[in-house]
């Protein structure tokens, strides 16, 4: 095989492997998301995380950090706005979270599964007891 077709079956191989979301996000489509969130309400497996209330998200123009507690998480952010829910991908050093997100002024709601859970992006905001995924409702700050 010619070196030409290795290149670019290596670089279909790498754009089928990371998570679609159509259209690159533009910088205005995070506006409406950027500044610093704080958790007001999250839930797994259809119980209160009462751990997570007062976590910290700060939204940038294409990166994100969660900060729980002593842990904290940071990668870039992808959405997609088309389309209802309203997509978003939390990609992160070592796995990406899938999700689906819903943001006023002063309020936004994210459902999330790590991919290393579940394959499917969520398309409720709620879960289900067994069922993979975070819900965080978070208030501007």
């Amino acid at each position: 095989m010619p070196a030409t077709h290795l290149l670019w079956f290596a670089v279909a191989a790498l754009a089928l492997s990371q998570p679609a979301l159509g259209q690159s996000a533009t910088p205005e489509d995070l506006v409406p998301l950027q500044g610093t969130w704080i958790v007001s309400a999250a839930e797994q497996g259809g119980q209160s995380v009462d751990a997570m209330q007062g976590a910290k998200l700060t939204i940038g123009d294409d990166s994100f950090e969660l900060q729980v507690g002593r842990r904290e998480f940071r990668g870039k952010i992808k959405v997609r706005l088309e389309g209802s829910p309203k997509r978003i991908n939390f990609l992160l050093p070592r796995t990406v979270w899938l999700g689906i997100f819903t943001v006023t002024a002063k309020t936004l709601r994210v459902h999330y599964v790590d991919v290393a859970e579940s394959a499917e992006r969520p398309q409720l905001f709620a879960t289900t007891a067994g069922m993979p995924g975070t819900v965080l409702t978070l208030q501007r700050n």
